[in-house]
């Protein structure tokens, strides 16, 4: 997989909101190279990729592990004009755009676990990790990391999951036929810019039925623990 190759297949108009998209063959962590790069302009984005990610992060500082070439490692950031008031649920509002995309390829059962997590066949199928750059000032920069099982080597399937998931998926499991690693980044990467724009423009309440919609914890008996006495309900 290239950078140009991704290009290729994006729109002209997403093409032309980019400042940068890059591919590399190794990194420690896609957000972590954002998050030292200097900042995308107001509007405008920038992409990197990696094919191998030795120091992927996730949510509470856990581990993203995705062997060489066996998922979509990609971050995004982007630049907010004003701070939006509903900033702590844009990893929703990007999920839900994300949840599109898979939608279009055959995963006709995703769903989000709030606040993060892309649940396929009541398994982990990937993960978002939103983080804000520390600039002061009017705008706000964000970077929006996309961990995605694509094609899991066995030992990976049957590694433990986490406490809520049955086990682990990949998108192999998922579709008929799996895109080109190109095309795959590519429709991820639209949809998640459309999703960040719609949310800079009307907030989260533009995503609100979505998330509604494929919510996998919606009419599920959850606990909730707390300092002095668990929440159920």
């Amino acid at each position: 997989m290239n950078a140009a190759d991704i290009l290729r297949l994006l729109a002209d108009d997403d093409r032309d909101r980019l400042d940068t998209l890059e591919v590399f063959a190794e990194l420690g962590s896609t957000n972590s190279w954002l998050l030292k790069e200097a900042a995308p302009a107001a509007g405008r984005f920038r992409v990197v990729l990696a094919e191998n990610q030795t120091e992927g992060r996730g949510r509470l500082g856990r581990r993203w592990i995705a062997p060489p070439l066996s998922g979509l490692c990609m971050s995004v950031s982007y630049t907010f004009a004003e701070t939006p008031r509903q900033l702590p649920s844009l990893t929703l509002a990007v999920g839900a755009g994300v949840a599109i995309a898979l939608r279009t390829i055959g995963v006709d059962d995703i769903a989000l676990k709030w606040p993060n997590d892309l649940v396929a066949r009541d398994g982990k199928l990937g993960g978002i990790l939103t983080e804000v750059r520390p600039e002061i000032g009017h705008g706000r920069t964000m970077v929006i990391g996309l961990g995605l099982n694509v094609d899991l080597p066995e030992a990976m399937r049957q590694a433990p999951a986490e406490r809520w998931a049955s086990r682990i998926v990949d998108l192999k499991e998922c579709v008929d036929s799996l895109p080109s690693r190109p095309a795959l980044a590519a429709g991820i990467l639209q949809c998640v810019m459309a999703a960040v724009t719609r949310f800079e423009r009307d907030g989260f309440a533009a995503f609100h039925a979505a998330w509604q919609d494929c919510d996998w914890l919606r009419g599920k008996t959850v606990r909730i623990p707390q300092a002095e006495e668990d929440v159920q309900g």
